[in-house]
């Protein structure tokens, strides 16, 4: 996506560079104060930032039937005041570089998406639970999927611990985890 920047968004890029698809990772140069750095991060990045984020917005509304937006506004209720202004002004940079790169990413959602676990995994479900009869609507599949459990004694051939965990997760978020690297044929997965 080609967009025209203005010449402080030039100015904000100078010395930063993106290298993609190295084996798989990202590497990124940035430098600067902490908006420049978020904004070259999120200039730079923002494609597979978008695709992070619309996954993050699919998934938390599967989980909770909540829009994304009331996590949103959830995380600056909740979080905001914690977090220092370096990193404020980090996540701001990241929202304003990829809205330079032409999507529609705000402070906000950063924010959010920074807390996602913590919101929809701890604080959603404590949430949920207070409000009793008024219980709030949630997708029909949503439900505990990991299985663990744990071993001693004569359970076990020597004696000791054995311990296992399965986690069952949605294919949705490992699409934001999966290498992209393109191996020569024959040489490997």
């Amino acid at each position: 996506m080609t967009v025209r920047l203005s010449k402080k968004q030039e100015e904000l890029l100078i010395g930063s560079r993106h290298v993609a698809n190295v084996e798989g990772w990202h590497l990124l140069h940035i430098k600067g104060a902490p908006y420049q750095r978020g904004f070259q991060h999120g200039y730079h990045l923002a494609e597979p930032l978008d695709l992070c984020l619309r996954s993050n917005r699919y998934w938390a509304t599967w989980l909770s039937a909540q829009p994304f937006e009331f996590f949103a506004e959830k995380a600056r209720e909740l979080y905001l005041h914690l977090i220092d202004e370096e990193f404020q002004e980090e996540m701001r940079g990241i929202a304003d570089g990829a809205q330079a790169a032409g999507f529609a990413i705000s402070f906000d959602e950063v924010l959010a998406w920074n807390s996602f676990v913590d919101l929809v995994y701890s604080w959603w479900p404590t949430y949920k639970a207070t409000m009793g009869s008024r219980s709030l609507k949630r997708h029909p599949d949503v439900g505990h999927r990991c299985s663990a459990f744990i071993a001693t004694g004569s359970a076990t051939a020597d004696g000791g611990i054995v311990m296992a965990h399965n986690t069952w997760d949605a294919f949705l978020l490992g699409a934001a985890f999966q290498r992209r690297h393109q191996h020569p044929a024959g040489s490997g997965p």
